[in-house]
């Protein structure tokens, strides 16, 4: 009895200790299995491609940045490709053969190939090859040369002072600028081929692509950007060689449908442009400029808004107006008689502006072009953006009020500015901040971040902006801007032409034409289009911009239909 006494303690010590080491085993299958699991499923991917990374040779292909695409999701980068020539120099048959031949055909250099040879690894040649240098070399397939079709950043280039371009990964100007951390990836897809343990190419194994990890890339940019839009006025731009500016937005809600300057650049040979004496990287779009007549809108706002006339207040041009010992002229020098404000509106008599202008007073005018935007940034997101000019010193003489009225001096205004200005009027009197990105998604279409279109401010009553929509109508329909008619549903606008202070070697005034407008395209609905056009040394508005208006216009209803 004494010796099962003393055993059975000992018995329990040796069961806790079995209990124990198989806790210890299950832990350690756990723990091994979650490792297995980690590698085999999570981190699977990650070890393949490391595992081929070492069994393969290569050079960079393309890039993992994100890409710019329009607000329907067609892509506004990345839409061309350039043939590159990739060697391997460690292919069986290169130095003798592919290198004299390649030489010959494509005036390679000499000494940058034989560095080439000599550094061992595959290289990308460092410029494109034209089809017909392409296929004659690929006939002959020699040995260590492979031809690949390369994305090109900028293919077909649109809306590049919007988007801007690259210097090496960074973004410079435009949005590749601003939103550069958002579409910057990690790495880059590979052309590769699968070697030996002497870092030979096997031979019949082939060239392949690598992509980059969809971890690792940038996010693509959803602009509010039409690019069928884009392409009509960059178009009509190009084909009348126009130096200026046009920019399109959706009075609904500010949204930016097109926006394009002109001369523009090669995002692709940025550096080739920067002692052009055009100045191709301005955004004339966000640049500020004398606004002209189309200030007359603002002039006709303040003066509604204000009380001081009605529509139908009646006036008399003579052709001429004396204020403070200056003339001020109407441009039919024989005056337009007796007319209506509205009248006065549609034909752009600058007598009567220059009259409400004096009775209103510099504070009421600047009070409500600053309610309309002018003078301030938009805050659309683009660096480069110019605020615009309204005067600051009071008080100002009758004279300066007078060229104030006529948008000549003491104000400036960006074709943006001026297009947002008249959404206003269009939408029934809210001015809303402009959106030109609607959001970010990664590269296989998830949503990251999406930019709500701004609710916007009133800035005039319901009544004066009908009024207003009434005057701009009568402008087009029998005013100076009837070169801006034409589509079905009708269109409203304003000209302006803004002197300069430059002439010509022979004299003639140069002057900078603008037009800017809204319109439905559909009878009956709500204007969905406003476009303000800028064209330096335009002669005026009504013979160059007003008709321009127009062709775009009709083209993009056309295009809708």
């Amino acid at each position: 009895m004494m010796a099962l006494f003393f055993n059975q303690p000992s018995r329990l010590n040796t069961q806790k200790r079995i209990l124990t080491l198989a806790l210890l085993i299950c832990v350690a299958a756990t723990a091994l299995g979650f490792r297995l699991f980690k590698i085999q499923l999570l981190d699977g991917n990650g070890y393949g491609r490391a595992a081929l990374r070492q069994r393969t040779q290569g050079v960079a292909w393309g890039f993992a940045r994100g890409d710019f695409l329009d607000a329907k999701g067609q892509p506004l980068t990345g839409r061309g490709g350039v043939w590159k020539a990739v060697l391997f120099p460690n292919t069986e048959g290169f130095g003798k053969l592919t290198v004299p031949i390649l030489s010959g055909v494509a005036d390679v250099n000499a000494a940058w190939l034989q560095t080439a040879i000599a550094e061992g690894r595959p290289i990308k040649m460092p410029y494109a090859f034209d089809d017909a240098s392409r296929l004659a070399l690929e006939n002959m397939r020699l040995p260590g040369l492979v031809f690949a079709e390369e994305p090109r950043r900028y293919g077909e280039p649109l809306a590049v002072h919007v988007i801007g371009y690259l210097a090496g990964d960074a973004g410079i100007a435009g949005l590749e600028y601003q939103l550069d951390a958002e579409l910057s990836g990690k790495g880059s897809s590979r052309l590769a081929a699968t070697v030996d343990a002497a870092a030979r190419p096997i031979s019949g194994l082939g060239i392949r692509h690598q992509e980059a990890a969809p971890d690792n890339a940038g996010w693509d940019v959803v602009l509010t950007i039409d690019r069928d839009l884009q392409e009509i006025v960059e178009h009509a731009m190009d084909v009348k060689g126009i130096r200026g500016a046009i920019v399109a937005v959706d009075p609904r809600n500010g949204d930016v449908l097109a926006m394009a300057s002109r001369p523009q650049f090669d995002p692709e040979n940025a550096g080739l442009y920067l002692q052009s004496e055009h100045a191709p990287f301005i955004n004339r779009a966000i640049s500020a400029y004398f606004p002209g007549s189309v200030f007359k809108i603002a002039i006709a706002v303040a003066a509604l808004e204000n009380g001081i006339c009605a529509p139908e207040s009646r006036f008399v041009d003579s052709g001429s107006i004396e204020i403070g010992q200056h003339q001020f002229h109407c441009h039919r020098k024989e005056g337009h008689g007796e007319l209506s404000f509205s009248d006065a509106f549609a034909e752009s008599c600058n007598t009567v502006f220059v009259a409400v202008g004096q009775t209103l007073g510099a504070r009421a005018i600047v009070a409500t072009a600053e309610k309309l935007g002018i003078g301030k940034l938009t805050n659309i997101g683009l660096r480069d953006e110019n605020a615009g000019s309204l005067p600051v010193g009071w008080p100002l003489l009758p004279a300066d009020i007078a060229n104030l009225t006529l948008g000549q001096k003491g104000v400036s205004a960006t074709p943006l500015q001026v297009a947002l200005m008249a959404s206003a009027i269009a939408n029934g009197g809210i001015l809303h901040v402009p959106r030109l990105v609607a959001e970010l998604r990664t590269n296989d279409g998830v949503i990251v971040r999406t930019f709500t279109p701004d609710a916007g401010q009133r800035v005039m009553k319901p009544s004066t902006a009908q009024k207003m929509q009434q005057m701009m109508r009568q402008c087009v329909s029998q005013g100076t801007g009837m070169a801006a008619a034409g589509i079905e549903g009708g269109s409203a606008g304003k000209t302006g032409t803004a002197e300069t202070g430059r002439t010509t070697p022979e004299g003639m005034p140069i002057n900078n034409a603008w037009f800017v407008g809204f319109a439905s395209g559909t009878p009956g609905q709500e204007p969905s289009l406003c476009m303000a056009i800028l064209i330096e040394d335009g002669q005026s508005g009504s013979v160059t911009a007003a008709p321009l208006f127009a062709e775009v216009l009709a083209a993009f209803v056309a295009l809708k239909e």
